[in-house]
């Protein structure tokens, strides 16, 4: 049973009210406002007696596809003549029409029991479940209830009552979920045409929700399309409407090279929903016996380097004849994305244009692939390629606003060019000199990582691989000292002043900032050409430092630098 429930409770709307007067026969009384009426006998002013019933009309065609829990009509008690007489107010089903009068009264039908109360003036219900849902069921599109004192004490006036004419009729019921939707198996859309399924134990997977947000199971079902009789349901927990709920079928109720079809319902408490489309699933779950032969002419696997890094060559996979392989799937040691080539038939082969990305070893990883996507195990072709991406001489590190020499050399035949780009940007092409080398000189300007890719191209145009190199640039300030070294096993003495230099390359430096191990921090103006000089006198040998960094006139502040020195001990270390 479901944790929860949520079955909605409304008033049915009313689409009429009225009652009527034995004094004036053809007349249909009451208003639209709210007003009590009297029910049974009452004297007007004049002391003359009337005989009084009030009828009421519910609407329930909003009811037609909903299950009807309970139905109650509550009347609300506003007078009663004589508190002391037993009430003898009765609610009857009658017919319905239209403007009841006393001269035109509407059959009545059945008594409804109930109305009962202690109190006067009480408010009264009866129960009217199975005169609501009886109606819905028969496709009525209303009900109409009478109120009236029973025959043997109508004409008594001692019995006659009051009643506000806001008379309801209270209902109870269930809306049933609404069909599952958005079915899918592994994530793969619900299909009718039967796509592949690779899994003994798919996760079939539905939409479930309730109108109402009622607690909800979801029931599914799966079965061989050749034998619908041979049909495997489950059905899961209750839980949360407005979800996905999943089932996977347990070994062995899916085998393999046959087609399902499978669908869903949802249920809560009183209702089961529609099934969902149908959908379809065809089983393959045996995978390529063999991976298949790679082999190339441009690349062969013979031990020996061939052809040349950043040259396209093709290779061919085979699947040795096995009917069952249809593609293959490879990728290489440079590029791990899978690519999928269909085969020339079923059992064939494959042609790919693969290109070496560098020189050195290579492999190249392939593997069969069935009608499904089952995959065969994995085949590995290991090769050599000649090296054709030039050598770069040139240094791993600079500083800012310091140029930068690079040279470089071929490593193939017949270069007439080289191409580099600079952290991405445009490529530049330099012509190579006689003995096919070049270079360029570049200045950075900033602190960080440059990235150069460089490439050669040959007077008969082909272009080589691509040769990486990085230099890592700072713009922290060089500093040195005559009297203290960096070098062991040190120089000066405690007590023995030492003067320290300061420089930096950066455009309009206007100042450093430094401090000496357990110092504080001072600040030094620069030199028209970035230099600065300062005196320090160590208290202590050992081990000491300096951390030094710039400032230019924009507020811009380079990273420090430390220097490190040893202060001699005169007796020794």
């Amino acid at each position: 049973m479901p944790s929860a429930a949520a079955d909605t409770y409304d008033d049915a709307p009313k689409t009429s009210w009225s009652y009527t007067d034995s004094r004036d026969v053809h007349s249909s009384l009451g208003s639209d406002a709210d007003e009590d009426f009297p029910v049974g006998a009452w004297r007007d002013d004049d002391g003359k007696h009337h005989l009084s019933k009030g009828y009421f009309t519910f609407n329930l065609a909003e009811y037609r596809d909903k299950r009807i829990l309970s139905a109650r009509v509550i009347a609300r008690e506003t007078a009663a003549t004589d508190c002391d007489k037993p009430r003898s107010t009765e609610l009857w089903v009658v017919d319905a029409g239209e403007a009841p009068t006393w001269a035109d009264q509407p059959s009545e039908l059945q008594k409804i029991d109930g109305g009962f109360s202690y109190s006067c003036e009480a408010r009264l219900g009866w129960v009217t479940t199975d005169i609501v849902r009886e109606a819905v069921q028969s496709g009525e599109d209303s009900v109409s209830f009478a109120l009236r004192i029973a025959d043997q004490f109508q004409g008594d006036v001692a019995y006659g009552r009051r009643y506000a004419s806001d008379v309801r009729l209270s209902v109870e019921y269930n809306e049933p979920p609404n069909a599952p939707t958005d079915l899918t198996f592994d994530r793969q859309a619900c299909d009718d045409t039967a796509p592949w399924n690779t899994n003994p134990n798919p996760a079939l997977r539905a939409y479930v929700s309730d109108p109402e947000g009622d607690a909800v199971r979801a029931t599914f079902a799966i079965w061989p399309v050749d034998d619908p009789s041979d049909r495997t349901v489950h059905t899961s927990s209750w839980g949360s409407g407005g979800h996905l709920y999943t089932w996977r079928p347990q070994d062995g109720v899916l085998e393999h090279d046959r087609e399902y079809a499978w669908q869903v319902r949802a249920e809560d408490d009183h209702d089961v929903s529609a099934w969902s489309a149908e959908c379809r699933l065809r089983n393959d779950f045996d995978a390529p016996d063999s991976p298949p032969t790679v082999s190339s002419v441009d690349y062969p696997d013979d031990g020996q380097a061939h052809f040349g890094s950043g040259q396209p060559g093709e290779f061919t996979f085979d699947a040795d004849g096995d009917q069952d392989v249809v593609g293959f799937n490879y990728y290489s040691m440079w590029d791990s994305s899978l690519t999928y080539v269909a085969a020339d038939e079923p059992g064939g082969t494959a042609t790919v244009t693969i290109t070496p990305e560098s020189g050195g070893r290579a492999i190249i990883y392939a593997e069969s692939v069935d009608r499904a996507g089952n995959r065969s195990a994995r085949a590995s072709y290991d090769f050599l390629v000649e090296k054709t991406e030039p050598i770069v001489q040139g240094p791993y590190s600079g500083r800012a606003y310091v140029p930068v020499e690079f040279t470089f050399s071929p490593r193939m035949e017949n270069v007439v060019s080289y191409t580099y780009r600079v952290d991405g940007g445009d490529p530049v092409t330099v012509t190579a000199e006689d003995d096919g080398t070049a270079g360029f000189t570049m200045t950075p300007e900033s602190r960080g990582t440059i990235e150069l890719d460089i490439w050669s191209t040959s007077a008969d145009g082909i272009q080589s691989a691509t040769t990486e190199h990085s230099v890592q640039v700072t713009d922290a300030p060089l500093v040195s000292s005559d009297e203290y070294g960096e070098s062991w096993p040190g120089s000066g003495g405690a007590g023995v002043e030492g003067t320290f230099h300061f420089k930096s390359e950066l455009p309009d430096l206007v100042e450093f900032e430094y401090y000496f191990d357990g110092e504080s921090p001072q600040v030094v103006t620069a030199n028209d050409d970035g230099t600065a000089e300062i005196t320090y006198t160590p208290k202590d040998s050992g081990l000491d430092s300096v951390t030094v960094a710039g400032r230019t006139a924009d507020g811009h502040v380079t990273e420090e630098a430390n220097y490190t020195f040893y202060v001699a001990d005169p007796d020794g270390w």
